[in-house]
C-alpha cells in the first residue's frame, strides 16, 4: 500500500497548523479585549464629561436661551436642517437666531463650558434640545473653538438616539460612530433638569471625543503583535521540520508495532510508549520528540499568553488610577459604583457616599500657576487620605473628590467630618505655609437609606447636595 503523505510532511503541516489556530487565536482575543477595555474608557469619560457640564451650568441660564430659540422657532413654519449646512437658505434660516448669541446667559454658557472643555480635553462639548413636532434636536450653546454650530442648527434624532422621545430621562447614552466626516468618533449626552423640580429635562450636556488617534494606536499595536506572531510560529516550525527531516529513518510497522503494544497492555496505568525506550531515530522516537517540543511550544504559547493577560491587567490598573494624585480616578469610581450596585442587589446597604470639592482652585491656578494648583489639589488629596484611612477615595474631577464609606468610616461619619473640617480650618490658616498649601475645600455625605435611595447614583446625588450646601454656608460665612 503506497503511502500518500509521509510522517514528517503530516507533522510539519499539522504544527503549522496547531500554530496558526493558536496565533489567530491570541491575535483576535488579544485585540477584541484591548478594544472593548478602550471603547468602555472613552464611552466612560464622554458620559463622565457630559454630566459634568449638566451639574455645573446654571439651569436658569439654559432654560432662558433655550426658551428664547423656542419661541423664535415657534415662528418658523419650515425649519431648515444642518442637510443644507453652507447653502444660503441655511444662512438665512441661521440669520433668525442671531440675536440668541448677544444673551448674557448664552455667554456666560459658552464661558463655562469652554473651561470645562479645556480641562477634561475633549473635542467638542454642547447642549442641545428637543423640538419632537421637527422630528430634530436644536442647538442651543456649541463650546467648540473650530465649526462650532449656532444656535438654531438643527440636527436629525438618529435611530440610535430615538427612545429620548418617550423617555427624556434617558438622555443619549454613549455611543461610537465612524463617519467620513468625522472619522471615529463617541458621543453622549446627559440631561439638564430644571434644580428647582429636579424632574423637568429642560434640555441636553453633550459631548464628542475623537477616537481617531486611539484607533490608529490600536491598529498599529495589532500589526505588529501579527508580524511577531507570524515570525515566531514560522521559526518554530522550521525548528520542527529540521528536526522531523533529521530523526524519521525508520518504516512504519514500527509504529504499527508500538501502536499494537500500546493498544493490548493490561496495566491499569499504561507507560507504554514512555517504556519502550526507543533511540534508534525511527518514528515512534519521531512522534515522542515532537509531542514532547509541541508540548514545550505551547507552554511557551501559553506563557505568552499570560504575559500578555498581566500586560493587559497593568494596562487595567493604569487606566484606574489618577496621573497626578496617585489615588483612583473617575473610571476607578465607575467600577466601584458597579461592584456597590451588586451589593444592593444581594441585599448588602452599609455603604455612604462622601462628595469634597475643593474651593479656590481657579483663584490659585490664576495666581501661581497650574504648578501650584497640583500642588493644592495633591494637599487636600492627601489630607483626604489621611482622615478617611478606610475608604477608597477617588478624583472624580478636576477639583472633586468621592469617598465611598465603608467599615469603621462609615460608623464614625461624623467624626471624621469633623476632623476634616478641623484639618481644613487649621492647612487654611497656616501662615508658615505657602499660599497654595492653605487649602479650603468643602464636604458633604450620604449614607445610603432604603426609603430615599432607589440606587447607587441617588445617594450621590444626596451627598453632591449636601457638599453644595456646604459649599454656599462656607462662602456666606466668608462674606
Amino acid at each position: 500500500m503506497s503511502m500518500k503523505l509521509s510522517l514528517k510532511h503530516k507533522t510539519a503541516i499539522e504544527f503549522i497548523f496547531m500554530s496558526a489556530i493558536l496565533s489567530i487565536t491570541l491575535i483576535f482575543v488579544s485585540s477584541l479585549f484591548l478594544r472593548n477595555t478602550i471603547d468602555t474608557e472613552f464611552r466612560t469619560r464622554a458620559t463622565d464629561v457630559s454630566k459634568t457640564v449638566a451639574v455645573s451650568v446654571d439651569d436658569k441660564d439654559v432654560t432662558a436661551v433655550v426658551e428664547k430659540i423656542r419661541d423664535i422657532m415657534d415662528r418658523i413654519d419650515e425649519p431648515v436642517l444642518s442637510d443644507e449646512w453652507g447653502s444660503d437658505r441655511f444662512n438665512e434660516f441661521l440669520l433668525k437666531f442671531s440675536s440668541v448669541t448677544k444673551m448674557p446667559e448664552y455667554q456666560q454658557l459658552l464661558s463655562s463650558m469652554r473651561r470645562i472643555q479645556n480641562v477634561n480635553e475633549v473635542d467638542c462639548i454642547y447642549i442641545v434640545f428637543l423640538m419632537p413636532k421637527f422630528d430634530a434636536w436644536v442647538y442651543a450653546v456649541d463650546a467648540a473653538e473650530e465649526d462650532a454650530c449656532p444656535p438654531g442648527v438643527m440636527d436629525p434624532i438618529y435611530e440610535q438616539n430615538r427612545a429620548v422621545l418617550s423617555n427624556p430621562d434617558l438622555g443619549f447614552p454613549a455611543y461610537i460612530t465612524d463617519t467620513p466626516e468625522y472619522g471615529w468618533l463617541v458621543t453622549a449626552g446627559v440631561p439638564i433638569y430644571d434644580r428647582g423640580d429636579h424632574k423637568t429635562v429642560i434640555a441636553y450636556a453633550c459631548t464628542d471625543i475623537s477616537m481617531n488617534e486611539v484607533r490608529a494606536s490600536q491598529w498599529d499595536v495589532t500589526r505588529r503583535l501579527i508580524i511577531m506572531m507570524v515570525f515566531l510560529a514560522a521559526i518554530i516550525t522550521w525548528i520542527m521540520i529540521h528536526i522531523v527531516n533529521s530523526s524519521v529513518i525508520h518504516p512504519i510497522n514500527k509504529l504499527t508495532s508500538a501502536s499494537h503494544n500500546f493498544i493490548t497492555c493490561k496495566n491499569i496505568e499504561s507507560h507504554c510508549f514512555e517504556n519502550l525506550g526507543i533511540r534508534t531515530g525511527d518514528e515512534i522516537e519521531l512522534l515522542a520528540d515532537s509531542m514532547e517540543q509541541m508540548e514545550k511550544s505551547l507552554n511557551q504559547n501559553i506563557s505568552n499568553l499570560l504575559r500578555v493577560s498581566d500586560e493587559l491587567n497593568l494596562t487595567q490598573n493604569m487606566v484606574t488610577k489618577d496621573g497626578l494624585t496617585g489615588i483612583r480616578n473617575k473610571f476607578g469610581y465607575m467600577k466601584e459604583v458597579e461592584k456597590l450596585e451588586e451589593e444592593l442587589a444581594n441585599g448588602e446597604t452599609k455603604f455612604g457616599i462622601v462628595m469634597i470639592d475643593m474651593n479656590y482652585l481657579k483663584k490659585i491656578n490664576d495666581e501661581y500657576g497650574h504648578e501650584r494648583g497640583d500642588i493644592a489639589l495633591i494637599t487636600v488629596s492627601n489630607i483626604i487620605c489621611n482622615v478617611f484611612v478606610h475608604s477608597p477615595v477617588y478624583r472624580y474631577g478636576g477639583d472633586e473628590f468621592v469617598v465611598v464609606l465603608r467599615h469603621n468610616d462609615y460608623d464614625k461619619i461624623e467624626e471624621l467630618k469633623t476632623l476634616f473640617e478641623k484639618t481644613i480650618e487649621e492647612q487654611e490658616k497656616n501662615e508658615s505655609l505657602q499660599p497654595w498649601e492653605r487649602v479650603s475645600a468643602s464636604l458633604g455625605y450620604a449614607l445610603y437609606d432604603p426609603d430615599l435611595d432607589h440606587d447607587v447614583e441617588d445617594v450621590f446625588r444626596r451627598a453632591d447636595k449636601a457638599m453644595y450646601d456646604r459649599k454656599v454656608e462656607m462662602k456666606t460665612v466668608r462674606l
